[in-house]
């Protein structure tokens, strides 16, 4: 009897082909995979294609059909819908065809069935994928196509008592059905393509849910005795290789993926350095006749589970933040992540999202032991070890001949993925010497505080003129760099140069460093207070043990009354304590009616407004005030639009029933987020200008500055950590110092660059005479 190629394999193929799509927005992977696994599917049947042997004419009408379903989705990106729709339809009409054959010239056979029924269920597949592709449907249309894999899987996995005949009428009716609806959603406009696509998704996923009921029937339905569903062609010896194989690609990709970094399509299918390892240890137990016993599976799989937990954080830290995860600093921030999903989420969408994350852990853990299981059982026979050998060794071979660029070491190891144990390392080595990097952050500290003791505090140059520090959440100078937000961001800062010009204002503008990218505002806002450059989390905690001497704390004892305004702290927290603010306005202190907009809790417009209301109208002495403008923080899927009578905006309420500006920004991920996020700033930008035309009437000094760069994929993967700072103010002679130092007259800013961390020493020595 010949080697199989079993259905369930078929099936696992398939499900693959489609999540390699998906992952990389792009069609062909599923009729490659597919022609390769149907061609798996006839040459393991050869001799038996028909009663009498031949391929017969059935099975060419077949495959014809199953040539119209692949070819059409292999040129997707080049072929009309017209074209695709001739091709479907086509493929309809031969179903019918090749089945009147079978019958009229007696070839119909157990792989010919096999064959038309796998020929329909591409289709199925490869419509959905065309929808979500080329129409823009949501991924939900997908699911009709891989529930006849998922159920073959499921029937493999666990073998029913009994299970449903090859192909009911009700299936028939239901594929001719749902394939028709989904052929009229490609042309259907708008939302009747949407709701034929929703009705043929419906009457397939019945289909399929009576074929579970029908294969795992309820206890309390009497057994009847209906044929087995055939799940193979031929014996086991290829099976076991395939399972095996699978097996060994999953254990790869868990090690080498670094989603949702980006990172080349389909690499993380290359043998990784560690699991081929892990492998010919498997085969020298067998060599010797030995094992693995069922105890070891359990390190084995906590340091996969673990390696991948590196991997994810490397891809989160690296794509929104431009740094590697750390497991003693970063791990800590997970809860604010959950907050910020909780925030911007539907709360159905959030907990149906939680669920799902932890039941994809738990299926991942299962799937890592199972695969671990399969991977050491399969070396039990001796002569697979030199199949295993002769898969590895023309990698081996093709690792000594390439010559690698440094730049990739952390992905490759030659012709292999690159090994994880320097990710451990590096995990290991640094929390054995944490002690040490405390005490270097603890040095830096210190050395800030002793340039501070011999540094003019007393600010005496301002003339006692309010201070406004304003922080706009993601302002970088991306919007000054990034070919796509120049046009419309240049424009919109000299028209706020003239206005605030002909409302008697003098401005210069600058550049900064900041110390974090993509997020971590807190970090930014330590750097620029405190003159420490805060780049994680450890700094920023020993900046809470060493309680340094601050710009607000220098401020009080210049006679400031110093202020903090954080509208988007909306539960209690001492770890910004060592600022030693005077007075600090938090989220439940500003009695607001409105709506929140995403992660904003509120406008920036009703913070600035409330503000002036409360604290600078009743204080007259000189206020230092530091602001943390949250209008412009991610998603960016609801920015709120000004009111232009000030007077109208109140507690808030207005907000309620007052435009706003939608955007589907897709997170996790921030494809399509460039224009809202553009629009954030401007927003930013508007209710500034308008607000310091209206309400600053003195010579207050005004200093205005991004925190950091937004996330990579708004800065199409700009390496540049520079935010922009302008600086205001009626008084020239508060605004030449900074002009001194290298900023530009105006609110473009130049080149110059300086340190976010410069700043407090720079201020105190421009706005300080005199003795320390």
């Amino acid at each position: 009897m010949r080697n199989a190629w079993p259905l369930p394999l078929h099936a696992i193929a398939m499900l693959t082909a489609c999540g390699v799509s998906v992952v990389c927005h792009a069609a062909w992977p599923v009729p490659l995979v597919a022609a390769l696994s149907f061609a798996g599917l006839a040459i393991v049947a050869t001799g038996r294609w028909t009663p009498a042997g031949g391929f017969g004419p059935a099975n060419l009408v077949t495959l014809l059909r199953l040539l119209l379903v692949l070819l059409p989705m292999a040129l997707l990106p080049r072929l009309s819908t017209e074209t695709l729709l001739a091709a479907f339809l086509a493929a309809f009409v031969l179903d019918a065809i090749d089945g009147l054959i079978a019958r009229r010239f007696g070839c119909a056979s157990e792989f010919g069935a096999i064959f038309d029924g796998e020929t329909d269920s591409a289709l199925i597949l490869v419509l959905g994928l065309v929808l979500w592709l080329r129409q823009g449907f949501a991924a939900w249309v997908l699911l009709p196509g891989t529930l006849r894999y998922v159920y073959l899987v499921c029937l493999a996995l666990v073998p029913p008592g009994r299970a449903k005949p090859w192909r009911s009428r009700l299936g028939r009716l239901a594929f001719l059905i749902g394939g028709v609806l989904l052929l009229a959603a490609i042309v259907a406009p708008g939302p009747a393509g949407t709701v034929s696509a929703a009705v043929a998704s419906l009457i397939l996923c019945a289909s399929f849910g009576y074929s579970f009921f029908m294969a795992y029937p309820p206890p309390w339905r009497a057994a009847t005795s209906e044929p087995a569903v055939p799940t193979r062609i031929g014996g086991s010896g290829v099976y076991a290789t395939l399972l095996f194989l699978v097996a060994w690609s999953f254990l790869n990709v868990m090690v080498n993926v670094r989603y949702p970094a980006s990172e080349p399509t389909g690499w993380y299918f290359l043998p990784s350095l560690d699991v081929t390892l892990l492998l010919a240890g498997f085969a020298l137990l067998g060599l010797i006749g030995l094992g693995l016993p069922v105890w070891a599976r359990v390190p084995l799989v906590v340091l996969f589970v673990f390696a991948r937990g590196l991997r994810i954080g490397d891809g989160v830290t690296s794509f929104y933040f431009g740094k590697l995860f750390n497991l003693y600093t970063d791990l800590p921030l997970a809860p604010e992540l959950v907050r910020y999903a909780h925030s911007t989420f539907p709360a159905w969408k959030f907990y149906a999202g939680a669920t799902a994350a932890l039941a994809i852990v738990a299926a991942l853990v299962l799937a890592v032991d199972r695969a671990i299981a399969c991977a050491a059982s399969y070396f039990r026979r001796r002569r697979r070890i030199l199949l295993f050998a002769g898969l590895v060794l023309p990698f081996a071979v093709a690792s000594g001949l390439l010559k690698q660029d440094p730049r990739y070491n952390e992905r490759y190891a030659g012709a292999f993925g690159s090994s994880v144990a320097p990710r451990f390392r590096r995990e290991a080595t640094f929390l054995l010497n944490v002690y040490d990097h405390r005490l270097s952050g603890m040095r830096a500290i210190g050395d800030v505080q002793e340039t501070l003791k011999h540094t003019p505090a007393r600010l005496e140059r301002l003339h006692h003129v309010n201070v406004y520090v304003i922080f706009v959440e993601s302002y970088g100078m991306t919007v000054l760099e990034r070919p796509s937000f120049v046009d419309q961001t240049v424009p919109v800062l000299k028209a706020v140069q003239s206005n605030l010009r002909r409302h008697g204002f003098e401005s210069a503008s600058g550049r900064m460093e900041s110390a974090t990218y993509g997020g971590m505002s807190w970090l930014a806002h330590a750097t620029f207070l405190t003159g420490v450059r805060t780049s994680d989390q450890l700094q920023y905690d020993l900046l809470g043990v060493g309680h340094p001497r601050s710009l607000p704390r220098i401020a009080h004892e210049a006679g400031y009354h110093t202020i903090l305004i954080q509208p988007n702290t909306n539960r209690p927290s001492h770890t910004a304590d060592f600022y030693d603010f005077d007075q600090t306005y938090k989220n439940w202190d500003f009695d607001y009616a409105g709506p929140a907009f995403a992660w904003a809790s509120m406008p920036n417009q009703y913070v600035l407004d409330f503000i002036r209301r409360e604290a600078i109208a009743k204080d007259k002495g000189p206020l230092f005030l530091v602001y943390n403008l949250i209008s412009s923080h991610a998603p960016w899927s609801h920015v709120p639009t000004m009111v232009e009578d000030w007077s109208q905006v109140g507690n808030g309420e207005i907000y309620n029933n007052h435009p706003l500006k939608r955007a589907y920004t897709n997170w996790p991920g921030f494809r399509n987020a460039a224009e809202p996020y553009l629009r954030s700033i401007l927003y930013d930008l508007d209710v500034l200008e308008s607000y310091i035309t209206k309400y600053v009437d003195d010579a207050s000094l005004i200093i205005v500055l991004g925190d950091h760069q937004p996330v990579s994929e708004v800065t199409d993967n700009s390496p540049s950590w520079a935010v922009p700072v302008h600086v205001i103010s009626r008084d020239p002679s508060l605004i030449a110092p900074f002009v001194a130092r290298g900023y530009v007259p105006g609110m473009i800013p130049g080149q110059a660059l300086a340190p976010m961390a410069a700043f407090l020493v720079d201020f105190l020595r421009d706005f300080s005479a005199g003795a320390t």
